[in-house]
């Protein structure tokens, strides 16, 4: 297996490996993906991938529990998602609930029920919540790209948790067959911070619709996504 060790600055991903492309693409420890672009000069063919970032469903993990969220201040309930909804209520401060529903459209809006109203909140206003604080590793795809004969594929990994991911994370890309074609690993002993992470890319010589991540408290496993374009 061919790996690399990250040792700079927390939160920071630098390529799985040089002959993998990705060793211009870090992954900012900051708060959106957009702060992370900002951070560094990505190619224009980069900055389009990401564009389809909104349009894109997360291909993920097994089926699991919903999400828990918390109010720190008093928030209005919206009948809607969306910044022109109508108001039907409010959830105090400190309040813990299950997200319905989570869209990210207008930023992101989260479906609640709250003393027999069921509506929506701003995902902005609120914090999230586990029983038991821990690190939470979600990634998806945003599709590929066939680049003469090289297949591009683009990824965003992101720590939804409540505590750093401190870790080794594995990443291995599979053919139709199932056979690994892909395989690469970073150290994260600096940890990667919740709400933190960010895209990156990989590129193989053959087609491959089939991506794990494995890191320490699990494995994500997925489809690569669909096609882009051919250039």
């Amino acid at each position: 297996m061919a790996g690399s060790r990250q040792t700079g600055e927390a939160g920071y991903l630098r390529s799985l490996d040089t002959a993998n492309s990705l060793d211009e693409y870090r992954w900012p420890n900051v708060k959106s993906l957009e702060e992370a672009t900002m951070k560094r000069l990505i190619k224009p063919l980069f900055i389009c991938a990401l564009v389809l970032l909104c349009a894109s469903s997360m291909l993920a993990q097994e089926p699991s529990r919903p999400r828990k969220f918390h109010t720190t201040y008093k928030i209005d309930m919206f009948a809607e998602p969306g910044v022109y909804a109508k108001k039907i209520g409010n959830v105090p401060s400190g309040v813990i609930f299950e997200a319905l529903e989570e869209t990210e459209r207008y930023g992101g809006s989260i479906k609640l029920t709250y003393k027999n109203k069921t509506g929506y909140v701003f995902k902005a206003e609120v914090q999230r919540y586990m029983d038991v604080p821990a690190p939470e590793l979600v990634c998806w795809s945003n599709g590929y790209k066939i680049i003469g004969s090289v297949y591009r594929y683009f990824f965003v990994l992101r720590n939804d948790g409540t505590l750093p991911y401190v870790g080794n994370i594995t990443i291995r890309l599979f053919d139709k067959e199932g056979k690994i074609v892909l395989e690469k690993s970073a150290d994260y002993s600096e940890g990667i911070n919740p709400d933190n992470g960010g895209p990156f890319l990989m590129d193989t010589a053959v087609e491959a619709p089939r991506f794990e991540v494995e890191h320490k408290d699990g494995k994500i496993k997925g489809g690569t996504g669909k096609f882009i374009e051919r250039l």
